[in-house]
């Protein structure tokens, strides 16, 4: 009873950590694109959320900027689709709601870490605490979490982890193998990025399922296992075809997967993104990270030499080279965001706290339990500030485009239909924490504004048009002019962030 009520403890504990993080997003209006999708599905028929299977995520909102079928390009992302018209069901245009579906999806990736580690570490709770909590607590996630259009980042981690947790409990306990396979495809309908996932499940078969490929047997085994996969992979590719009339979709002009020099320049850069200030609060960052490298060789090396080099070998090959490949596989491919890593982040965690626990292995069991909270401690203080800062700057941004929102709504709400109004000092960055973003039109219409003003009168915005490429005739006269005062705008720390 002792030990069930210690592991709902930490579960418990684990499930709060993003509340306790990301609380203050809570009751943060909409910035960026939430905007766009949510006029995208606002009044749609059954039919449309159906159609996401097979069409563009924002239906035809981005079509001014290239993002339409027709031209083979767009996201094939319905389970987000699907997600965001429930909460606008319940919710409406109230944001509480939407926040706090995304922090409780947040929750359940970070509970499922734990769950999947201490199944990786039989009788090793606090390491697989440690390992959940780190994760929880990086600021990666906090580019993820206050940005309710972000929930994707969130929703193919969280189906991925739990895919990976039905494959180790096939495995291991003869469980059922359908929890991941469904488990996997709800991950490829919420992200793209989710498809090399399936590599993480057949890598645990090369290194932890005992998988013998001497032996005929050992090939039918595998192939049981991960031949639905592949039906799965048809069926998704023929979606896709079907959405975009090509495989690819997404923003074709960008992509660069067959690029080597992309390639190099992504791992590159994310590990270097790792010890950036916005993502580690300890003094000399380079030098933390060029010790973690160092601790990470000697710690693998101590037990491969002198640990238990047969059950801690395979786990963090597991854990290391193969959760990375799957994790990070088609992430070169686009452009770089440090809210794209947390299944990457995850198998850092993952493997540090593995790797923790072969090096403790013959300390006492007190002693652990000391080295993990030590170690606790020390995420903490390097991932609390930077990603309470990053939640901290989305509050502020959803706090001011409420309130120019408002402001526009409140001084043309007399305009008759076929006016013009010209607004100019509308903060739209386009790095986080983004502000209006590239949702501006979108903010101005039903159901944000109840005038419905970007649709009922020529609405012109410098920037906005720069943006989303809208092309519009401009007016030789305004009805209204409205210029927001920028003053009241905190502007981002971050270079490349733009306003107008």
């Amino acid at each position: 009873m002792e030990g069930r009520a210690a592991r709902a403890a930490c579960i418990a504990l684990l499930a709060c950590i993003p509340f306790a993080l990301y609380g203050i997003n809570l009751d943060d209006y909409f910035v960026g694109d939430d905007f766009d999708f949510l006029v995208s599905i606002h009044e749609q028929p059954a039919a449309y959320f159906a159609a996401r299977l097979w069409d563009n995520e924002a239906g035809s909102v981005w079509r001014d900027a290239g993002f339409d079928s027709a031209q083979g390009r767009g996201y094939l992302r319905p389970v987000k689709i699907w997600l965001l018209k429930a909460d606008q069901l319940v919710s409406a245009t109230r944001p509480f709601g939407y926040h706090l579906t995304s922090t409780l999806v947040f929750s359940a990736l970070v509970v499922g870490v734990f769950l999947l580690l201490e199944s990786l570490l039989p009788g090793r709770r606090p390491f697989a605490l440690l390992g959940a909590a780190a994760a929880a607590l990086h600021p990666t996630f906090a580019e993820v979490v206050p940005f309710i259009t972000a929930r994707d980042e969130a929703l193919a981690a969280l189906f991925g982890v739990f895919a990976i947790l039905a494959f180790v409990r096939f495995r291991e306990r003869g469980r059922s193998p359908l929890p991941y396979y469904a488990c996997y495809a709800l991950a490829l309908l919420s992200k793209e990025s989710a498809l090399p996932f399936a590599a993480i499940a057949f890598g645990y078969d090369l290194t932890l399922g005992r998988a013998s490929l001497r032996a005929r047997e050992g090939w039918r085994r595998l192939a049981r296992a991960h031949a639905p996969v592949a039906l799965l992979l048809v069926a998704y590719f023929g979606l896709r075809l079907i959405a975009f009339g090509n495989f690819m979709g997404g923003d074709v002009g960008e992509t660069r997967f067959a690029s080597p020099a992309a390639f190099l320049t992504f791992h590159a850069w994310l590990f270097r993104s790792l010890v950036a200030p916005s993502q580690l609060a300890l003094p000399w960052p380079r030098a933390v990270g060029a010790l973690a490298v160092a601790a990470a060789l000697a710690g693998t090396a101590y037990v491969l030499l002198r640990g238990d080099r047969r059950r801690y070998a395979p786990l963090l090959v597991f854990l290391g080279p193969v959760w990375y490949v799957g994790a990070t596989g088609l992430l070169h491919g686009t452009y770089f965001t440090t809210r794209h890593h947390g299944m990457a982040v995850i198998g850092l965690a993952m493997f540090a706290s593995a790797l923790l626990a072969g090096v403790t292995e013959r300390l006492a069991p007190a002693s652990q339990r000391a080295v993990c909270a030590a170690l606790l401690v020390v995420c903490a203080v390097a991932f609390v500030p930077p990603a309470y800062g990053l939640a901290r700057s989305y509050d502020a941004a959803a706090g001011v485009t409420s309130r120019v929102r408002q402001a526009i709504d409140e001084q043309t709400r007399h305009l008759p239909d076929g006016c013009a109004v010209r607004i100019t000092g509308v903060p739209q960055w386009t790095e986080r924490p983004w502000y209006f973003g590239w949702g501006l039109r979108s903010a101005l219409s039903r159901p944000f504004t109840p005038g419905d003003l970007a649709n009922r009168c020529v609405v012109v915005n410098a920037r906005n048009l720069a943006l989303t490429h809208a092309r519009i005739e401009i007016p030789e006269r305004f009805d209204l002019v409205i210029d927001i005062d920028t003053r009241t705008v905190e502007r981002p720390r971050r270079r490349g962030a733009a306003a107008r």
